[in-house]
């Protein structure tokens, strides 16, 4: 329970210092993409007011050239084609802004009146005959956000966009042969005109279905009635009736339209309202600056040029205003724009800002373990420190005990005899004493790595040889027998003194443990000493090789064993780099450690 607190404490810690350090890295990357797309917006906006002058510039010049000139075609002269181009290509000049990005555009002349404006328009031709055979195309417009509600334009866009979705997959061949697609149809004298305009008072919207009859040739095959639009027209009286029947394809061109068409926001569109309330709503938030007012602002020789720029963080107002010239007359063009800077950096970011925080995610779980292993590691060296202070402090309790002792005997009148035993005792234990500090030096100095190693070529068969030898007395005095074999003779190279600790220390184990017999073998290059005395607890097994670690607490304490000997050994073939482990076996318990 304390160790899952202890991990949470670290994990919430570790979270929140990654946590600062996305957001502020978040928040920079952020700031760097917004100025980015700031200035790409301005670059937009410069770019867009170019080609709307430019494109007015050139349907005027047109319009007036054709007038001036006999031969002109009819189309050219005529001046409802050029009040509807101009709005066309007014509307058609603002697509180059970004998706975020609300414009309106207004063409005004001398005297601040409005002549023309982009918008939500759809384009109707109509057939002009001459004196001769030929026709020629008169176009007019309707103006849909004049006569529509905002929920009826909605239906329309949906269509058109049922429609070129529809058609896209036909023509990938995605899906079948067959499309659909709308159109707008009014009866004769079922709209009025006013120059350029088309008013409605009764229309309606079909659909048709059309199958491909050759390679990409379509026929009609079906069509029915979708919807009926009244409207009530104001001074009525008033306007002309158009004398025309009209039948038109559903085609609308508009800032609108257009945003829906290249939107980031595909999936929810269809389904429902709410990317064209928004739409509705920004566009709302461009408002139509007054003419005349702007006229007011020209100088003595009727220039205006302005850009007035109102920046927020997350919203920015750009107003353009120029002067164009042409043919002795003023004109002034007005682009309102409206940009959120915030809605088209985070649909790009949002991949990022996630896979950032996934990683952030990762790095924190990870990093977090690997605290909670040093903590853990904090934790157990400190346990150990404990425990060596404790072991120390025990081995080195009896001999102080014993040595008090027969110290204060001695002081007492005690025979010649008593008296030398009782100082060889001492000594014995000082001795003792002695031997365990130097053991416990050499093991920190092994320990700290400051060992270096004094290698030289010799055999270790014949090592083992002399360490038998050396100990037969002893194994003689215990009943222990040895069977001792080897594949071959093994000349090595390695610290010979160092290499003799390992083997004495691990022979001295076994005989402390055996029962009756110890094997040991050398095969294939490892070297294994394997004693018959009883198993080592499989949970404790690696923990042999520590410091003062004592399996039997009882039966090393009888026995003044150091238990620094298996600790030597481990940080010795450590500094050979020799691999080495200990394992219970039929027989016993078996050490062993590669040459």
């Amino acid at each position: 329970m304390k160790a899952d607190k202890t991990f949470k404490s670290i994990f919430i810690r570790t979270g929140c210092m990654f946590l600062l350090f996305y957001v502020v890295m978040m928040s920079i990357v952020t700031v760097a993409y917004y100025k980015i797309k700031v200035n790409k917006n301005n670059s937009q906006i410069s770019l867009m007011v170019n080609n709307l002058n430019s494109s007015i510039i050139e349907n005027i010049n047109d319009y007036e050239y054709s007038n001036a000139i006999e031969n002109a075609e009819e189309y050219d002269k005529d001046k409802i084609n050029l009040m509807t181009e101009l709005r066309r290509s007014m509307t058609y000049s603002l697509f180059w802004a970004s998706q975020k990005n609300y414009s309106k555009a207004y063409l005004y002349d001398n005297k601040g009146n409005l002549l023309a404006k982009s918008g939500e328009y759809l384009f109707i031709s109509e057939d002009v005959p001459t004196n001769s055979s030929r026709v020629w195309n008169r176009y007019r417009y309707i103006d849909l956000e004049k006569n529509f509600s905002k929920n009826e334009l909605i239906e329309l866009y949906k269509m058109q966009e049922e429609e070129s979705q529809d058609q896209t997959q036909t023509m990938k061949k995605t899906e079948s042969d067959e499309f659909i697609d709308y159109w707008l149809g009014a009866k004769t004298g079922n709209m009025y005109v006013n120059e350029s305009e088309l008013i409605p008072k009764n229309i309606y919207i079909y659909a048709m279905k059309w199958k491909e009859e050759s390679k990409d040739m379509y026929g009609p095959i079906s069509r029915w009635g979708v919807k009926n639009y009244s409207f009530d027209i104001d001074n009525a009286e008033k306007l002309k009736i158009y004398d025309k029947e009209v039948d038109y394809p559903l085609n609308i061109s508009s800032n609108m339209a257009s945003k829906f068409r290249n939107s980031d926001e595909k999936f929810v569109k269809v389904e429902s309202n709410a990317f064209y309330d928004k739409l509705f709503k920004r566009y709302s938030q461009v408002k139509e600056p007054s003419g005349h007012e702007l006229v007011k602002q020209a100088d003595k020789n009727g220039n205006l040029f302005l850009y007035n720029k109102n920046k927020k963080f997350f919203e920015i107002k750009d107003e353009t205003v120029n002067t164009l010239r042409l043919n002795g007359k003023t004109y002034y063009t007005a682009v309102e724009s409206l940009y959120y800077p915030l809605e088209d950096i985070f649909p790009q970011l949002l991949f990022l800002y996630i896979s950032i925080f996934i990683i952030i995610g990762i790095l924190t779980i990870i990093l977090s373990k690997g605290l909670y292993k040093i903590y853990e590691k904090q934790i157990q060296l400190e346990k150990n420190r404990r425990e060596l202070t404790s072991s120390i402090a025990h081995e080195l309790k009896t001999p102080l005990g014993i040595i008090k002792a027969y110290s204060e005997s001695i002081k007492e009148n005690i025979s010649e005899r008593k008296r030398d035993y009782y100082l060889d005792v001492i000594i014995d234990e000082t001795d003792k004493m002695d031997k365990l500090v130097l053991e416990m030096l050499d093991l920190s100095k092994l320990e700290s790595r400051a060992y270096e190693l004094k290698k030289e070529a010799f055999c270790i068969n014949e090592l083992f040889s002399k360490i038998l030898k050396k100990n037969e007395k002893l194994l003689n005095d215990k009943n222990i027998k040895i069977n001792y074999k080897s594949d071959e003779i093994y000349e090595i190279e390695g610290d010979y003194f160092r290499l003799e600790q390992v083997i004495d220390n691990l022979l001295s184990n076994a005989m402390n443990h055996a029962k009756e017999k110890i094997n040991i073998t050398i095969e294939n290059r490892v070297v294994i000493i394997e004693n018959d005395g009883e198993h080592i607890s499989e949970d404790k097994i690696n923990l042999i090789w520590d410091m003062f670690y004592k399996e039997d607490e009882s039966r090393e304490r009888s026995e003044r064993r150091s238990g620094i000997g298996l600790a030597i050994v481990k940080n010795i073939l450590e500094l050979h780099n020799m691999e080495f482990s200990a394992l219970n076996t039929e027989f016993g318990v078996k050490f062993w450690f590669k040459i």
